[in-house]
């Protein structure tokens, strides 16, 4: 090959990539990502000037726009992108689209070049500080399969403390003394916390003499007083204002874990009831309609399932006779698909009698994960109403 031929063919191979580069960066889609978080009440620092004007700014802390709970991977979109709807973005993990916002808009919206994303950062002053360190970034992305897990985990992501740096540190409730004398906002603010903590069930009116008695009984309870003649009795005192601060953020450690528990819970009874549905449909997959008098091993099958759900107490003959068909008419009778056993329909394996006995495998083989499963709790998942056992 001359040096003529070798320049040619160089040159050609240039003006290929560099028409195949241009096509597939030109065609790179890119989203600018920001990031919010959950503000809860006494913050050390804010963004805004309190826990109520921060609230406004990043919206409630326990459920979003799709009513799920909050859960680390997930973001806020615009409106075109589905709830439920997964996006990797580009050496950051695969997030789940559960989130709306007012400010979550469309390219050549309030002045975004590309579609915005809001990323979730979790909670307090840890995740403002994720927030803020985060600021605004422009990210290559695409749409994941609906079958992927969130991948992201916000604690790997840095919360410095320079993040929070110019802003100023905010006085607490549980660093002021509240009285009769207290303004109203103070006393309003202490009634909402005793409320939150299940301690006060009344209105939130900034009149002290509501809950006169509930601290007293609080300081008795936790012996910081020894009676009325205390000089601090009925009055938040440095020391109640410590123990009601430690109780609170008791309480509000515990909500956390509990969000996170149920998001865990409800992700894992899913696991479980489509592998239950798959148990069930494989059962069934091969028994199709049997006949009268048939013998095989499809009436077999039908004949082990009846006797999983304790509609045929008999050895599994692989004949469709008299007693197969008396056990399939009390089961249709009792789920209500027939009414009288000379019904049409009655004893026969049709598709009305199958649908109802797969419903009834899944809701067995569903009990039975549950019941067999260690990371889940029967009580919990009541609790959550994620199932009814």
């Amino acid at each position: 090959m001359n040096i003529n031929k070798l320049f040619s063919c160089i040159t050609l191979f240039f003006i290929i990539f560099y028409t195949w580069s241009a096509t597939v960066f030109s065609a790179t889609q890119y989203f600018t990502v920001t990031a919010y978080y959950s503000p809860l009440p006494d913050q050390k620092y804010y963004l805004k000037w309190d826990y109520d004007a921060e609230r406004r700014l990043n919206g409630m802390w326990i459920r979003w726009a799709s009513g799920r709970g909050v859960f680390s991977g997930m973001i806020a979109a615009p409106k075109n992108y589905q709830f439920g709807t997964k996006v990797y973005l580009q050496w950051l993990w695969v997030w789940d689209i559960q989130d709306r916002g007012w400010a979550i808009v469309n390219a050549w919206e309030r002045g975004y070049k590309h579609d915005r994303l809001d990323v979730w950062m979790w909670y307090g002053d840890e995740g403002l500080r994720r927030a803020l360190a985060w600021g605004k970034r422009t990210i290559p992305w695409y749409i994941a399969s609906s079958s992927t897990r969130s991948t992201i985990n916000v604690d790997s992501i840095a919360a410095p403390s320079w993040a929070v740096a110019s802003l100023k540190p905010q006085q607490s409730l549980f660093e002021v003394s509240v009285w009769l004398s207290s303004s109203t906002k103070d006393i309003k603010e202490l009634q909402e916390r005793l409320k939150e903590m299940w301690l006060y069930d009344g209105v939130i009116d900034g009149n002290y003499r509501n809950v006169m008695d509930i601290i007293y009984d609080y300081q008795i309870e936790k012996k910081i007083i020894s009676g009325s003649y205390s000089p601090w009795a009925w009055y938040t005192g440095p020391k109640t204002r410590k123990q009601l601060k430690n109780d609170y953020f008791d309480y509000l450690e515990k909500k956390v874990f509990e969000e996170k528990r149920k998001k865990y819970l409800e992700d894992r009874f899913e696991q479980l009831e489509t592998t239950s549905a798959k148990k069930a449909n494989t059962e069934l997959a091969n028994i199709w309609t049997p006949k009268f008098w048939e013998v095989s091993h499809r009436v077999r099958n039908l004949q082990v399932l009846l006797k999983d759900l304790w509609y045929f107490d008999h050895k599994d003959t692989a004949i469709f006779g008299n007693i197969t068909k008396q056990s399939i008419i009390a089961y249709q009778i009792e789920r209500q698909i027939i009414s009288h056993e000379n019904d049409l329909g009655a004893g026969n394996f049709w598709p009305n009698t199958k649908a109802a006995i797969k419903e009834d495998l899944e809701t067995k083989h569903l009990a039975d994960l549950v019941e067999n499963d260690e990371s889940v709790d029967v009580v919990e998942l009541v609790k959550f109403g994620i199932y009814e056992a």
